[in-house]
């Protein structure tokens, strides 16, 4: 029998797909899964500048890992400030996203075309759409005067089994879902729990 590579079965990665279709499920308004996905446009165009410096500065033989980094961070914090406030929250978020993954990139086989595709842009694209979207919508809530938020899921064999836990439940907008691996103040919240964060799907309802 042959063994089949991997390639041969991979589907092509389509962005524009990729990212209505994560957040099309999502039980929130037609609004916020608009302003998601305009987010996780201008995230992904971030990333692929990123990697474009990456590949140039290979390509020439070094890559000046300091310089790349500066220039991410002002065109990350520039699509963050975008779609939320700038608040001490949001800088925490930019030097702790910005430094995860630049971290993360330099430690992999940058022969690997993935580490500097399209398809990981996109993937990272959608996540901090949800955290950056996310935590604006929590400051508006607050402003609005609203005192609950209910924890709503996708419900699907791939929600994690302590985000199916919180499913509906309900508490005061300023306090924290305790989950099995730590605490959210929204779902997608990176800075308290990056394990419980990452890939989340799920959202808030907001109540007076």
């Amino acid at each position: 029998m042959r063994t089949i590579k991997i390639d041969e079965i991979r589907t092509p990665f389509s962005p524009d797909e990729y990212i209505a279709t994560y957040f099309r499920p999502m039980r929130i308004s037609q609004e916020r899964k608009e302003e998601r996905e305009e987010a996780s446009h201008t995230f992904r165009d971030t990333l692929l500048f990123l990697f474009a410096l990456i590949i140039t500065y290979r390509d020439y033989g070094d890559i000046d890992w300091g310089t790349i980094e500066a220039q991410f961070r002002i065109d990350f914090e520039q699509a963050v400030l975008r779609y939320s406030r700038n608040t001490p929250t949001m800088q925490a978020y930019v030097e702790e996203k910005v430094s995860d993954f630049i971290k993360t990139t330099k430690e992999q086989d940058l022969s690997d075309p993935y580490w500097t595709s399209d398809e990981r842009a996109t993937m990272e694209a959608v996540n901090e759409a949800n955290d950056v979207v996310g935590y604006e919508e929590i400051q508006q809530a607050l402003e609005g005067g609203y005192k609950y938020k209910t924890w709503h899921g996708m419900m699907d064999n791939r929600e994690r089994k302590s985000h199916v836990k919180m499913e509906g439940k309900t508490i005061r907008i300023s306090e924290y879902f305790n989950l099995d691996r730590g605490s959210l103040l929204y779902p997608g919240d990176y800075l308290n729990c990056p394990a419980e964060a990452t890939n989340c799907r799920c959202s808030l309802e907001f109540k007076k």
